[in-house]
């Protein structure tokens, strides 16, 4: 499974992001928003 993904990591960076690994990371593995769901109480 594990190599099955990086398979399709290394198309979609070929194919898609035009080789650049970090944009494709971008899409592939995209960075939930930090603090998006907290909410903050100041006393």
């Amino acid at each position: 499974v594990a190599r099955m993904g990086d398979e399709v990591e290394s198309l979609f960076t070929k194919h898609f992001a035009g080789n650049d690994r970090k944009r494709a990371m971008k899409f592939l593995r995209p960075q939930s928003q930090k603090g998006s769901h907290m909410v903050t109480f100041l006393v």
